[in-house]
């Protein structure tokens, strides 16, 4: 069997650190099977140029195709899966399916809509995983969630990362429950360890005194940083420093907002940085910050924990299947920034036990996760086989 896997979200040469959870997730697959991938770029003419970037690509022993695909804009939602499904068909044509395959398909649309439509038949395994955007997109509005519900329906099997998802795929979509299995994102637990936190202030030409508060997350309007900088303002903390890791569309408006309450040089945006720095930041840090609105199960908690690094978030999406209140963190609930103050002091007054964090962290794996992705698509090809090989 060769896993294939389907995602526009994956590292490439014009973005090495987008999707790199799907690239470990690969790696991990990888070790127990052979591994192919289909990774669309996205452009615009004029306004969204495709990166400079070979189109086919082999990273760390796995052959990746990138081509690339256009965007169409939102008012044409109902068509951006055409020009994905024309790249993926072409693909598919130059690298043959087996019907003893499976294919991995990160994200509901475009990525499994568009490949259902090019699939040849006799089709084979398909498992779609549903992350905490795609709730987003198959909650709102009418005409767009019934793209999703659609590709669902096809899926031999459902990955979703929490037990929010699986529980709401069942209840809104009515997907049958012996289809749908819970399994979180995971982290590579030779590259997140704890590492002494002065030795990583001084590699990150950090201040050694002080406390950090570290958020590492999308500049975009789910993540809510906007009101994590409202609350840490609130702490009023004279020996504290908020850093901010990563870019997205309200890089503007975050950097006004700091401005606009005299925060410079204690709310500090340190934009994109490589992935293989995460594990130095999450060892300088003090606490890991993540206030979103609505997630899956965030890779950097993860990540964090297996650091040793307690985390304060909110109760949404499988954050609370990842963090044990009081043990591993603090948990608050979303868009109410007086309660994140205060779960943020809470949790710089507190003393944690690192081990015991760490070993909550290493829980999930990309190993395990991949461990159990191929023995859930072994459950489901026999479950097809019961249907009589219906999708």
């Amino acid at each position: 069997m060769t896993a294939h896997i389907v995602s526009h979200l994956f590292p490439h040469a014009g973005d090495p650190v987008k999707g790199v959870f799907v690239l470990d997730k690969a790696k991990a697959l990888a070790r127990r099977c052979p591994v192919r991938v289909l990774a669309p770029i996205p452009y615009v003419p004029f306004l969204k140029p495709a990166p400079r970037s070979p189109p086919d690509v082999v990273l760390d022993g796995i052959p990746v195709s990138h081509p690339r695909y256009l965007t169409l804009p939102s008012p044409l939602f109902a068509w951006r899966w055409a020009p994905y499904a024309a790249v993926a068909a072409a693909h598919f044509r130059r690298h043959p399916i087996s019907p003893a395959d499976t294919i991995f398909m990160e994200w509901v649309y475009p990525d499994a809509f568009a490949t259902y439509k090019i699939l040849p038949a006799p089709r084979p395994l398909t498992l779609i995983t549903l992350h905490g955007n795609d709730a987003i997109g198959w909650s709102g509005a009418p005409a767009r969630r019934t793209y999703y519900q659609q590709a669902m329906g096809q899926a031999d099997g459902i990955v979703a990362v929490s037990r929010e998802l699986r529980d709401r795929v069942i209840q809104q979509d009515r997907i049958d429950p012996a289809r749908v299995i819970v399994i979180p994102n995971g982290l590579d637990e030779t590259v997140f360890t704890p590492r002494p936190r002065l030795e990583a202030r001084a590699r990150l030409k950090v201040p050694p005194c002080g406390r950090i508060l570290l958020a590492v997350a999308r500049l975009s309007a789910e993540k809510r940083l906007g009101q994590l900088v409202d609350a840490f303002a609130q702490l009023r903390l004279p020996d504290a420093t908020l850093y901010i890791i990563g870019d997205g569309p309200l890089k503007a408006v975050l950097a006004q907002q700091i401005r606009r309450n005299s925060l410079e040089g204690i709310v500090r945006c340190v934009g994109a940085v490589p992935h293989a720095d995460i594990p130095l930041w999450l060892s300088a840090a003090d606490l890991l910050c993540l206030p979103s609105a609505t997630e899956g199960s965030p890779v950097v908690i993860h990540e964090a924990l297996a650091c040793g690094l307690p985390v304060v978030a909110t109760q949404v999406g499988g954050i609370p299947d990842l963090i044990r209140a009081g043990q591993d963190g603090l948990l608050c609930p979303p868009d109410d920034p007086a309660a994140l103050a205060e779960a943020l002091r809470t949790a710089l007054a507190l003393t944690w036990n690192c081990d015991a964090i760490v070993a909550q962290g290493r829980r999930w794996t990309w190993t395990r996760v991949a461990d159990q992705l191929l023995a859930f698509a072994r459950d489901m090809d026999g479950y097809k086989k019961k249907r009589g090989g219906q999708g």
